[in-house]
C-alpha cells in the first residue's frame, strides 16, 4: 500500500503518497491510508427477483450473500435500498455520519452522502454489479420514494411476500446510458432510480445494495 500501483484483489485504490490526502472531486472517491475507499460502497444486485422476498429482513440477508461471495469488506453490513409498507431506507439505514460517501465499485462516487442522496440524487447512476458488471437500463424493486421513504404503503407485493400478478409495486430505473443531456437530465429530476415504473410482483428485478457502515476514515 501506498507505491502508487492498485494491487488487484488486495487494494480497492493506491494514490501513492497522496493516500488520506486526496479530496473527492466528484469523480472518484478519496483513498485512505489504508488503500481503501473512504466511504460506504453500493451496488446492483446480479441477481434477479420476483416479489416474493421474504420480506425485509431476507432481502438483506441476501444482499450480504452477494457481498461476502465476492469477498467484499463488511458483508454483514449491506442493506437493500426497500421499502414495505412500515420500514424505508431513512429508518433502516444509518445515515448519520455527515459527508461519508457513497460510492461504486469502481470508486465513482455515487452520493456525497446520504442527505445529498435523498435532496439533489445520484451523480452516477446505480450500474454496476457486486461481480463488476455494468448494467444500464434495467429496472430494481424499490417502492421507496426520492427522500428515502414509503412511497406507496399498499403497493409493495404484500411486504415483498408474495409473486402474484395481481399485486405491484413501484421499481427504480438504475442508469442510462449517457450522463449528460435532456435524458440524464430528466432521470435525474424525476429521481428514476428509485421511482420509474410499477410492475407486477410476478415480475423480476434487481435490488439496490447499500453498505450501512462507512469504511474508517484516516
Amino acid at each position: 500500500c501506498g507505491d502508487g500501483t492498485l494491487d488487484v484483489g488486495y487494494e480497492q485504490c493506491d494514490d501513492g503518497a497522496m493516500n488520506g490526502t486526496r479530496v473527492g472531486n466528484g469523480t472518484s472517491a478519496p483513498c485512505t491510508k489504508m488503500c481503501r475507499w473512504r466511504g460506504r460502497t453500493v451496488f446492483l444486485s446480479s441477481e434477479v427477483y420476483d416479489g416474493a422476498l421474504k420480506g425485509l429482513p431476507w432481502a438483506d440477508l441476501e444482499r450480504q450473500h452477494l457481498a461476502l461471495w465476492v469477498g467484499l469488506e463488511n458483508p454483514g453490513s449491506y442493506r437493500a435500498w426497500l421499502s414495505d409498507g412500515v420500514y424505508a431506507p431513512n429508518t433502516r439505514l444509518e445515515h448519520k455520519e455527515g459527508g461519508v460517501p457513497y460510492i461504486l465499485l469502481n470508486g465513482q462516487i455515487f452520493a456525497g452522502d446520504h442527505d445529498e442522496l435523498i435532496t439533489e440524487g445520484p451523480r452516477s447512476g446505480l450500474k454496476i454489479t457486486e461481480e463488476g458488471d455494468v448494467l444500464v437500463g434495467v429496472r430494481a424493486w424499490t417502492n421507496t420514494a426520492s427522500y428515502g421513504g414509503i412511497l406507496s404503503p399498499t403497493n409493495h407485493c404484500a411486504g415483498w411476500t408474495i409473486a402474484d400478478p395481481d399485486f405491484s409495486a413501484r421499481t427504480g430505473l438504475n442508469a442510462v446510458q449517457a450522463e449528460v443531456g435532456p435524458i440524464w437530465e430528466e432521470w435525474k429530476k424525476w429521481a428514476r432510480w428509485t421511482t420509474h415504473l410499477e410492475q407486477n410482483c410476478q415480475e423480476s428485478a434487481h435490488l439496490y445494495c447499500f453498505e450501512d457502515s462507512p469504511v474508517d476514515a484516516p
